[in-house]
């Protein structure tokens, strides 16, 4: 062995080379493949990211913790999303100023309530315009008058010609998802025609229309259970679109709830953590 030549040397290690250049690139692929292995772990995930979630009930916060958290999420995000909950009503005591939020640290607010004050939509606007992320469900955001009103003009949909959100909530049955721009990079991880629920079971869904954007995926469906046929469009109902500000701010809307709606546990995981990784520039995953 002592005789061995430097290139004898450098041949015998090639192998060794091309296995770690394998585990490395495993490794950047998949980081939550050391989510449980201290200090070598955190290296490699890097910073978690701070989700805040806005709601009306509290054990809802529960439902997004669940799917963030799961192994699933792991692979995507490098590591668990740090989930957190406040009442809309409460609002008010944290949303004094975009200084106030930014000291939170949230990387993503998503706001299923439907009570928020007029003086919290303005700080989150502004946060918005700053180059903050929202997720908006259903229709989540809105204030006692039943109007987006300060978060209007970034909300990427609108209801009715009055702007009036109040009683637009309905059952879609039998809803199906259909991919309506093929190249964006969201849609690409779901299936066209792929189906939300089973038989004729139902979701609640916001009936509201985009602004210029457009949808990215719309839902088909039927009002009435008896209606629906397997295989078959029927009508036409909203799914998600976006809207981006100039600061590099995003407005992403789902028009309903994936974390509370009728949804089998591998659907909920998928639509979840797809559609934050999409808000947050990550890859999502398909199955």
């Amino acid at each position: 062995m002592d005789g061995e030549t430097f290139e004898q040397k450098f041949e015998a290690a090639i192998p060794i080379l091309v296995l770690l250049l394998l585990i490395i690139g495993i490794i950047a692929l998949n980081p939550g493949l050391l989510a449980g292995i201290p200090i070598i772990g955190e290296f490699f995930q890097g910073k978690a990211i701070h989700v805040l979630v806005i709601t009306d009930d509290m054990t809802e916060v529960n439902a997004w913790q669940s799917v963030l958290s799961s192994d699933m999420a792991r692979r995507v995000f490098g590591n668990p999303v740090n989930v957190e909950g406040i009442m809309g009503s409460q609002t008010e005591n944290v949303f004094t100023s975009v200084d106030a939020v930014n000291q939170k640290g949230y990387d993503l607010i998503i706001i299923t309530s439907k009570h928020l004050p007029t003086s919290v939509q303005l700080v989150l606007r502004d946060w918005i315009n700053a180059g903050g992320r929202a997720y908006i469900v259903g229709i989540g955001g809105i204030n006692d008058n039943g109007r987006w009103g300060e978060l209007a003009n970034l909300v990427p949909v609108q209801c009715g010609a009055d702007g009036v959100c109040s009683d637009i909530i309905k059952p879609v049955y039998g809803a199906t998802i259909y991919i309506n721009d093929f190249n964006n990079p969201l849609a690409k991880k779901f299936e066209n025609g792929l189906p939300l629920v089973s038989g004729n079971e139902s979701i609640n869904v916001a009936m509201v229309s985009p602004k210029e954007t457009g949808w990215i995926m719309f839902l088909g469906g039927w009002d009435n259970p008896n209606e629906v046929q397997a295989g078959k469009v029927g009508n036409i109902y909203p799914f998600v679109t976006e809207s981006s500000q100039i600061a590099g701010g995003e407005v992403f809307y789902i028009s309903f709830n994936p974390a509370t709606e009728n949804l089998s546990p591998d659907m909920r995981q998928r639509i979840i953590i797809n559609t934050v990784a999409y808000v947050m520039g990550a890859e999502g995953y398909t199955e």
